[in-house]
């Protein structure tokens, strides 16, 4: 096993929650395009577009702030999953996500079998010389879901009511679904028409597990919030895929839309 390091904050667990759309026997490609403000304010943009072949998949995501997020300075992202469609969960076989803000550049690389971590890669590498910190255990990697293919349902199983196991290459937590109803959901469509579905609304409570300073303000305030996920049913596809997400922060909400959704 390689080095596993863990570094969270509020925004992340909306990230995480927000994938991408699915396909059908054929080959085929969908997107997703989301929106993410903060107390109102534009601040980044997102483009999700999955490959389906057979049960075969690839996620291919962009992130980049916009708006006043820009003002502070420049945010960009990408990340990249393939796996397979098993039962009922996405489960990644590799995991790559990169990003870069101003002089600040990371990369996560995490390879799967079957479920468990083969490999952990985080560059640079971070170092952990606090006595607080919690560190990744072997148990900690096995039957876990990566952050982004992880949190597409496989129709024909609970949305919502269900722990999602994650490992995004420095954090391992359990995020805890429980439904919360339903909510009619408007987007505009790939083909010209707009998407509308009756949405199902989970809670979303997040359980830091392991790779983590204890005494970090940020863990505690994270085991005590809420978040609201809307799940939309991609019929093509036969998965239930994020269309919304409301994350509670100290200085106001960040809210994560689906803008287009489809293919």
């Amino acid at each position: 096993m390689k080095s596993c390091h863990v570094a969270i904050a509020p925004c992340a667990i909306a990230t995480i929650l927000l994938g991408a759309n699915v396909a059908a026997a054929e080959p085929s490609t969908h997107r997703a395009d989301y929106r993410v403000a903060y107390i109102g304010l534009s601040v980044a943009r997102a483009t999700f577009t999955t490959v389906f072949d057979g049960d075969r998949f690839t996620v291919a995501g962009e992130m980049q702030s916009a708006g006043v997020a820009n003002i502070v300075g420049r945010t960009t992202g990408s990340t990249t999953v393939s796996g397979v469609k098993a039962n009922d969960r996405m489960q990644a076989e590799r995991y790559v996500v990169a990003y870069s803000s101003g002089n600040d550049e990371q990369r996560m690389e995490v390879d799967f079998d079957n479920g468990s971590v083969t490999s952990a890669i985080l560059t640079p590498e971070k170092k952990r010389t606090r006595e607080d910190w919690v560190p990744v255990p072997e148990s900690d990697m096995r039957a876990v879901l990566d952050p982004i293919a992880g949190v597409m349902i496989p129709e024909g199983s609970d949305v919502c009511d269900r722990t999602l196991p994650i490992f995004d290459g420095e954090t391992r937590y359990d995020i805890h679904l429980n439904e919360a109803g339903t909510q009619p959901f408007q987007a505009e469509g790939y083909d010209g028409t707009p998407f509308a579905a009756e949405a199902i609304v989970c809670t979303a409570r997040a359980e830091p597990k392991s790779g983590y300073h204890a005494r970090n303000s940020s863990i505690q305030y994270m085991r005590e919030m809420n978040v609201e996920v809307w799940f939309a049913h991609n019929e093509q596809a036969g998965i239930y895929a994020p269309v919304y997400a409301r994350v509670p922060t100290k200085l106001g909400p960040v809210t994560i839309t689906a803008t287009h959704f489809g293919s």
